[in-house]
């Protein structure tokens, strides 16, 4: 998993690390939404394995806290960035 997420990050910096241009195509576009909902799905597996850890030791507050960071971490998969003022939120 951390070898999937430094490759992602690679693939973002060099996308990013290219030369601006004042507007970017669909393609373009599409290509970064695609990466940074990828790294967002990354990072909620991971959240949502350590709550199921969590749970299995019997940590049931530390459980209920990262279930409900999964919870809102899910908020940026419908309110991408791009979109709404880049806060994730309309």
């Amino acid at each position: 998993m951390k070898i999937a997420l430094s490759c992602l990050c690679l693939a973002l910096t060099v996308c990013i690390s290219g030369p601006l241009h004042a507007q970017q195509s669909d393609i373009e576009l599409a290509t970064g939404e695609g990466a940074r909902r990828q790294a967002l799905k990354i990072e909620l597996d991971r959240k949502l394995a350590d709550a199921q850890a969590a749970e299995k030791r019997g940590a049931f507050l530390e459980a209920a806290q990262n279930y409900t960071d999964c919870v809102e971490h899910t908020e940026h998969f419908w309110y991408p960035a791009c979109l709404c003022g880049g806060d994730g939120k309309s």
